[in-house]
């Protein structure tokens, strides 16, 4: 039971406690507002690398950046012919220092432009003018100039041109018209109508055919139709590969070979067996045989990882060969296909190879392929094969069987 003394006593206690708080809650909150605040004086932010590009003006770039380009500088500036080391630092500062900021590659570009003559300054300048194309097509060609070195010179106008096809057509046109001829033009012209055909494959294509006679001609045919095809490698559209390759087999005598086999050759990487379509419409016999070589061995044993190993089909490819192959055409390029296939897979199609002195050449390379890897199964599968056989058949399981009295057989 609680007196009144102690009763009163607490209640005092409480209300000073309330008091006080309240007193110390708006001492507090007069303490944080913003007139009793001092000034802040927010960092200054320099400007974006895109808005001071004018000549001369230092780079607008952050010190993690300023660190990158002293270094890339010190590599443009040895006076030695830079090395693969220095050469692979170059181009990964390059693309660091752009990549960053899109907007310094102009007063990089600028930078470069003001080192001293040389390897270092002339692959600088190639790289930093490609990538400003994005940019300022037209001033990144003009660049072109400064660069020393031929070879570089030459590579960097058709990577320049190639992308100004892509955007703007008829300004490459006019530039690929400016150029001197020899083959570098004639590269140029290819790689141009190429990069054009990927974004408009009829345009580039009829605008090559009206181009005047000659190697420029021929090259830019060849790259639009090629271009044509390979429209998109990651997910071709067939129709799009079908309706180059018809363009292309109707064209006149003089263009239809080369151009046909370039853009066969384009289209074997998307569908072999639409590829081989076309074949029978080479006239021209050598071009005709290096067409058949190029498509079997591709469909059969694609030599690269991409979209030909989904196509791989070395049945399809052993059939079509039997169908348009004779002579040394078909003998070299069964043997090939034979000596590329794993052996366990080559093994069940000899029976499709019946040809006198190609069916020995093919048992041969499959059993010895496959002795490297296991020699047991080689030599029962060539027990198996028929008695007409035995003349291959036997001498090789004399030489692959293991030795009866312990002593390795070499």
């Amino acid at each position: 039971m609680k007196t009144p003394a102690l009763g009163w006593f607490l209640r005092v206690v409480l209300v000073v406690l309330v008091a006080g708080g309240a007193y110390l809650l708006g001492y507090r909150r007069a303490e944080v507002t913003p007139s009793a605040l001092p000034a802040v004086t927010r960092p200054v932010q320099k400007a974006p690398a895109t808005q001071a590009v004018a000549a001369g003006a230092p780079a607008p770039v952050a010190p993690v950046r300023q660190r990158e380009w002293e270094q890339l500088k010190a590599i443009l500036e040895n006076p030695d012919h830079p090395g693969t080391v220095s050469m692979q630092s170059l181009f990964k500062l390059l693309n660091q220092l752009s990549l960053t900021d899109r907007g310094a590659i102009p007063y990089l570009l600028e930078q470069v432009a003001n080192l001293p003559a040389g390897i270092g300054r002339d692959t600088g300048l190639a790289q930093m003018s490609v990538q400003f194309t994005s940019l300022d097509p037209a001033k990144a060609y003009s660049m072109i100039g400064l660069i020393s070195d031929s070879k570089v010179r030459d590579d960097t106008t058709n990577r320049i041109l190639s992308f100004m096809a892509r955007i703007d057509p008829p300004r490459a046109l006019d530039e690929l018209a400016k150029l001197p001829s020899g083959p570098q033009t004639q590269n140029a012209y290819r790689s141009v109508f190429s990069a054009w055909a990927h974004t408009n494959g009829p345009a580039a294509a009829v605008a090559a055919l009206d181009l005047s006679s000659g190697p420029d001609r021929s090259q830019a045919l060849s790259g639009a139709v090629a271009g044509w095809v390979g429209n998109n490698w990651a997910n071709p559209d067939l129709n799009v590969t079908q309706a180059a390759l018809t363009w292309a087999s109707n064209l006149p005598p003089a263009d239809l070979n080369a151009v046909l086999n370039g853009a066969k050759v384009a289209a074997t990487k998307q569908n072999p067996a639409l590829a081989a379509q076309y074949v029978d419409k080479l006239t021209d016999a050598t071009v005709r045989n290096s067409a058949i070589q190029a498509l079997a061995r591709t469909w059969a044993v694609p030599a690269f990882p991409g979209p030909e190993r989904d196509h791989q089909d070395p049945v399809a490819a052993l059939d079509w060969l039997g169908q348009v192959a004779t002579g040394e055409t078909f003998d070299a390029n069964v043997e090939y296909i034979f000596a590329k296939l794993d052996p366990a897979t080559a093994a069940p199609l000899v029976e499709k190879v019946m040809e006198p002195g190609v069916r020995e050449a093919v048992i041969a390379s499959v059993a010895n392929n496959w002795a490297i890897k296991n020699r047991a199964a080689a030599v029962a599968w060539l027990q198996s094969l028929p008695a007409s056989d035995s003349a291959t058949r036997d001498p090789l399981v004399q030489k692959l069987s293991p030795p009866t009295n312990g002593a390795v057989r070499p």
